[in-house]
């Protein structure tokens, strides 16, 4: 818009200037109110992605704990300590079991003779050879005078092995009687790695073999009983979802119990209820009225958040639960409560009891443990959505909820339909494209109109300055001619 001409009122005395500008702002009023209403829209949008946020943190707590591993957690309680490390998941069978560590996996480890320098060259005159096989494959290492110290021969082995032969120089000896040896260790344990034809030939009897510091074994162990034999100390396939690591004979039985780990379900039922809450909270903070402040928020009567609670609410208190057990059917039962206000408690006491009570199916109300399959329903109908398997709990449930809300859609004609979120979004976005559609109207007609309003004043200005000419013109006429008549 272009700036009013300097018009000084020289004629007519006025300060034109002042007079565009204030009929200028008094005919762009509109355009101040469409700019408030935009920017009251681009807020909108921006808390509707806040809000979107909110609910995709809902969706993928609630996916984390739709299966079994994820929202189960066990855990280990042994008579005595140190004897063993242990791995449980959800799915592990829970009881007493009974172990006995016997014997710990190990690997062929051998000593050499010691030397005094372990840079002095052990292959003069007539060289020197390693020979040993490990893992199936051989190895014949030579060394020619000169190259043949303790180092040189601990660094061959490795490099020849890639490592599955482990060589070091141990300093054996003291600073008044030193003693170098060289240690050779398979990288392996177990009875099938085990090092086998060690041999060093040489004429000059200055490396040998010295001893076998262990043996390659494999772990023994007897698990309710039963003997149970492993190439390493780690076991994993006695028990479906239970693997420990042997760490030291135990010199007898000892018992250990796999249970439900109370806590971590707790824990995890109290960061999804806190995430649930932050959603209600947001949708009961935006719905508030007051009437001295007005609306709560700028989706004040927004469509979008009451078809989310409405969601919300029916897929964890509409439905029913898996339908596995008649012992747990709603979250009430098991400790979670609707509030007034829509959000949840969590009465930690109530879910240890029934947890305690039964296991598998306070799990079972929760997760769903056969899988989601809506049977090739076509994609963009409500069928595509239902499982239509026997189990579908309510986290899985809430997860197909919150999809059909959020998530972008492919019909069966390929194409793309955006979410709830995503349409009010877009569906806002066009009201601020036409509302600046509007604004840049108007603001092409307010320019106009100070062009003509300066042209207008100009135009008065020019006629007023003439008729003040004339009006000079007369005046200096009769003055003459009283002056001629005296």
């Amino acid at each position: 818009m272009t700036g009013p001409i300097q018009i000084g009122g020289l004629a007519s005395g006025l300060d034109t200037a002042s007079i565009v500008q204030a009929l200028v702002q008094a005919q762009g009023a509109p355009i101040q109110l469409l700019q408030n209403q935009r920017a009251e829209q681009q807020q909108r949008i921006s808390l509707l992605g806040t809000f979107d946020g909110l609910l995709s943190d809902l969706q993928s707590r609630a996916e984390e704990l739709s299966e079994s591993t994820g929202f189960l957690s066990n855990s280990v309680s042994l008579d005595v300590e140190g004897f063993a490390s242990f791995d449980v998941a959800g799915s592990s069978s829970l009881g007493t079991y009974s172990l006995d560590i016997q014997q710990l996996a190990s690997s062929d480890r051998f000593s050499f003779t010691s030397v005094i320098d372990p840079n002095e060259d052990l292959a003069a005159d007539t060289g020197l050879f390693v020979n040993f096989s490990y893992d199936g494959e051989s190895f014949e290492l030579a060394f020619d005078p000169g190259e043949g110290s303790l180092n040189e021969v601990a660094a061959r082995i490795n490099e020849e092995t890639g490592g599955a032969v482990q060589a070091s120089v141990i300093q054996t000896g003291t600073q008044a009687d030193p003693g170098f040896s060289l240690v050779i260790e398979g990288s392996g344990t177990g009875e099938a790695l085990a090092i086998e034809g060690l041999e060093v030939i040489s004429d000059n009897n200055l490396l040998d073999v010295d001893e076998q510091l262990t043996v390659a074994s494999n772990a023994i162990v007897q698990f309710n009983g039963l003997t149970v034999e492993r190439e390493t100390n780690q076991f994993d396939d006695i028990v479906p979802g239970l693997s420990f690591t042997a760490e030291s004979v135990t010199g007898g039985p000892l018992d250990f119990t796999v249970s439900v780990d109370g806590d971590s379900v707790v824990e995890q039922l109290g960061e999804f209820v806190e995430t649930f809450n932050s959603v209600i909270s947001f949708i009961n903070q935006q719905g508030t009225f007051s009437e001295d402040t007005g609306p709560g928020g700028a989706l004040f009567g927004d469509s979008a958040l009451r078809t989310v609670q409405n969601s919300l609410r029916d897929s964890l208190f509409g439905l029913s639960g898996s339908g596995q057990t008649a012992n747990f059917s709603s979250l009430g039962e098991v400790g979670i409560d609707l509030q007034a206000d829509g959000t949840l408690s969590l009465n930690e006491s109530e879910v240890r009891s029934r947890l305690a009570q039964d296991p598998e199916a306070f799990s079972d109300l929760f997760v769903d443990n056969d899988g989601f399959d809506n049977g090739d329903a076509e994609a963009g109908t409500a069928a595509f959505f239902e499982d239509t398997t026997a189990d579908s709990g309510f986290f899985s449930q809430l997860v197909q909820g919150l999809e059909i809300l959020l998530d972008n859609q492919t019909l069966s004609n390929g194409e793309t339909v955006a979410g709830l979120i995503g349409i009010r979004q877009e569906s806002i976005q066009s009201d601020i494209d036409r509302v600046d559609e509007r604004i840049e109207a108007l603001e092409q007609r307010l320019e106009v109109f100070e062009e003509q309003l300066i042209l207008q004043y100009a135009n008065l200005e020019n006629v007023l300055s003439g008729i003040q000419a004339q009006g000079s013109a007369l005046t200096g006429l009769q003055g003459l001619n009283t002056q001629n008549n005296n």
